[in-house]
């Protein structure tokens, strides 16, 4: 017997006669009935308040799978109130969410529509209806399991190589987002000096030469090791660049100032 989600995987085809888009429900129910779109949620909601039908969404890698979402906690806010439709398209694309049409016909609230293509709809009998051959032939069942085997093999490399490049994103983010706020920090510095010693200003903006030859002074005063005074020269440089990149956080005065 295949399953539901094997089916939907290993033969697009019938992905269309498993699911249905949540875009294509409301359309589909708007247009066998007299209620605008804002009504056909709130039935909906009112339909699926004791249900546990579950949102799904496609990948190309396992096919049609759950997102741990109810359908009713889908369509409705944080105090379980029904989602205009505008809000709700707002909020998720809706034609990559769907739903499940044999968990759909199970829904009194969708079999009183009679709408053939979802009231009509029984996964048991499809599922009776696909019997796959040589399912009793113990050498096809061990091939059909070397072959579960090698997919599991090589799903689990793709989620090592998504975890990896998921953690090399993250890293890289975090040292962006560390070294942005460093600059902003040394921006600010150099405002602050211009602002309180005045041989670190000339005219209304902060003096990079001065502040770069007070910064030379230091490193020499603490005897810093020369492998580690490698681009404080050109600190003024590096200053000027903090303060132009950052000066649009700043106020309106500062920013012309700089």
């Amino acid at each position: 017997m295949i399953s539901l989600a094997e089916l939907s995987q290993k033969n697009p085809l019938f992905n269309n006669d498993l699911y249905i888009s949540i875009n294509n429900l409301i359309e589909l129910i708007f247009n066998h009935s007299n209620s605008n779109k804002d009504e056909v949620i709130v039935y909906l909601v009112q339909g699926l308040s004791k249900d546990s039908i579950l949102v799904h969404q496609y990948t190309r890698t396992i096919g049609y799978h759950d997102i741990n979402h109810r359908f009713f906690s889908f369509l409705t806010d944080e105090d379980h109130e029904p989602y205009k439709f505008f809000e709700l398209e707002k909020k998720f694309d809706l034609n990559n969410y769907y739903l499940p049409r044999d968990e759909l016909a199970k829904i009194e609230y969708i079999t009183k529509l009679s709408i053939k293509s979802l009231s009509d709809f029984y996964h048991n009998d499809l599922q009776n209806s696909l019997i796959i051959e040589g399912d009793d032939d113990p050498e096809i069942l061990k091939e059909k399991l070397s072959n579960a085997e090698d997919t599991i093999l090589k799903l689990e490399a793709e989620i090592v190589t998504l975890k990896d490049e998921y953690r090399k994103l993250e890293s890289e983010n975090y040292n962006n987002n560390t070294r942005n706020q460093d600059h902003k920090i040394i921006a600010m510095m150099a405002i602050l000096l211009s602002r309180h010693t005045p041989k670190f200003k000339n005219g209304e903006k902060p003096n990079m030469n001065a502040i770069e030859l007070e910064i030379i002074t230091l490193a020499n005063h603490l005897n810093i090791d020369k492998d580690h005074l490698h681009g404080l020269k050109s600190a003024g440089k590096r200053i000027s660049n903090c303060l132009e990149n950052f000066s649009k956080y700043f106020n309106t005065g500062t920013k012309t100032k700089i």
